[in-house]
């Protein structure tokens, strides 16, 4: 199901990123945050329009379920994270891309300030 809404995102979209948005950046750093449940789709369709230098981070809550490591790119990593809670503070201004593509099916209570707060404060 989430692979196929990814899909139908960049088949509507005509694009992964906006197409104003630079990806040729050397040690470009992008962090995917709330990925759901260790899908990976949108890093790895990532890796292949960026540097192989550039860092992905991949952040979700558990990674019980992820995509296995050797089946990914070298560049992503995978995380654990809570979102909801304070971030630790070397994510602050790491990231040149932070991507929250899911993360409208996790605002709690349906405040999203929290989540939203935490991760501009991850952006350069």
């Amino acid at each position: 199901r989430l692979y196929l809404q990814h899909w139908m995102c960049v088949s509507e979209t005509g694009f992964l990123i906006h197409p104003q948005v630079p990806l040729s950046k050397q040690n470009l750093k992008v962090a995917d945050a709330a990925c759901g449940i260790g899908e990976v789709t949108w890093l790895v369709d990532l890796a292949k329009k960026v540097p192989a230098a550039s860092r992905l981070d991949d952040f979700d809550i558990s990674n019980a379920h992820c995509t296995p490591r050797e089946w990914l790119p070298q560049n992503i990593s995978l995380n654990v994270l809570d979102a909801s809670a304070p971030l630790p503070e070397d994510l602050a201004g790491k990231y040149d891309i932070v991507h929250v593509g899911r993360i409208v099916l996790f605002i709690p209570n349906g405040d999203p300030s929290n989540l939203l707060g935490n991760f501009v404060t991850t952006a350069q």
